[in-house]
């Protein structure tokens, strides 16, 4: 539905410029944080796994089964998410932002 479409990219980009104009991340945050939920989208519609889990629910009990399917995205997202920060915690080590940038970024 190209409403939905329309209606997802302003809030995604509403989202994306309110975390940079708050300053609570920098833009290269917000620009792998866009490119991850892309790739996990594009991941979830190249592999038919939405009607799956569908169908999984369907044919089981839909209290236990809906729980079940939570539960085990939460722990894919959580494990995705952990080894992306801990991956981004080597890089930014190894090539600290210099303090000046870091309060020219604070004051805008």
């Amino acid at each position: 539905n190209p409403i939905n479409w329309v209606a997802n990219m302003v809030l995604l980009l509403f989202c994306m410029y309110s975390r940079l104009y708050l300053a609570v991340h920098w833009p290269q945050d917000v620009l792998l944080g866009a490119v991850v939920g892309v790739a996990s989208g594009l991941v979830v519609c190249a592999t038919n796994i939405h009607p799956a889990l569908i169908n999984f629910v369907k044919q089981n009990d839909k209290a236990t089964a809906s729980g079940l399917v939570f539960i085990v995205i939460g722990v894919g997202y959580f494990v995705t998410v952990s080894c992306l920060v801990y991956f981004l915690n080597i890089v930014s080590e190894r090539k600290p932002v210099p303090d000046l940038a870091a309060k020219r970024y604070k004051i805008g």
